[in-house]
């Protein structure tokens, strides 16, 4: 417990001496790590987020992960067959998705404030890229919120941020051991009385290091051979477990 007190200990220190080279509305905000490594034994993460704020007040906090295009499919049963029926696909969906609050976000912001910055799982919105039928979007852009949260990419509720003095606050980031890898954005918010103060956003990066990067590399640089090398393990794999089995 003690070593996660530290940087907020550090930003204690620092605060008067900042005095005139700071900011009155500038918001201090930083991550226990910026470059967190995804290696072969990647079981999750848990970093600190932590700040000062310049005057009291709310803090939420947005971790966005990595923008890409997904294409969600519908399967229907015909003629005995399940058979993907149905598509939309949608523009920059984060790869991951977390919101922490010091409070409730009903008792922090109104509704059209949440939307607007898309703050909460409720209020996500997806840009439509091509739909096989734009009338059923909404019903995707559900289907795909539900998936994303499932497999724990998107967080369902918001986790604690604490304020310390009316000036530090800290929240923790778990991150789940299939977290995308890239680019990730930390956007921290200060309000009071529902009225946005201040924002400041932090870099955070998840880099695939060692074998998991060489694997990868090899993946996208000669795509042909990797599956070719994937077929064959798999072929072997088969046939090992089989000659196994007749030799008991």
């Amino acid at each position: 417990m003690m070593l996660r007190l530290l940087p907020l200990l550090f930003l204690l220190l620092l605060l008067p001496q900042r005095g005139e080279a700071q900011q009155e509305d500038e918001i201090v905000a930083d991550v226990s790590s910026r470059h967190i490594a995804v290696t072969a034994g990647f079981n999750g993460a848990t970093t600190t987020l932590f700040g000062a704020l310049p005057r009291e007040g709310e803090v939420i906090i947005v971790v966005t992960g990595p923008l890409s295009d997904v294409i969600v499919r519908r399967k229907e049963r015909y003629m005995g067959l399940w058979l993907n029926r149905s598509s939309a696909s949608f523009h920059a969906v984060p790869g991951f998705y977390w919101v922490a609050s010091s409070k409730p976000l009903a008792d922090m912001a109104s509704s059209e404030f949440l939307s607007e910055k898309r703050i909460g799982i409720e209020h996500l919105r997806f840009t439509i890229a091509e739909a096989s039928n734009l009338q059923e979007s909404a019903l995707f852009q559900k289907a795909l919120v539900e998936i994303k949260t499932q497999e724990e990419d998107y967080s369902a509720r918001p986790a604690m941020v604490s304020i310390m003095g009316g000036r530090l606050y800290r929240a923790d980031l778990s991150l789940p051991s299939g977290a995308p890898t890239g680019e990730y954005l930390i956007t921290t918010y200060l309000l009071r009385s529902g009225r946005l103060l201040e924002v400041q956003q932090t870099p955070l990066v998840l880099r695939k290091e060692g074998a998991m990067a060489a694997v990868s590399a090899i993946a996208v640089r000669h795509s042909l051979f990797y599956a070719l090398g994937a077929v064959f393990l798999a072929l072997f794999s088969g046939w090992l477990s089989a000659a196994l089995m007749q030799r008991r």
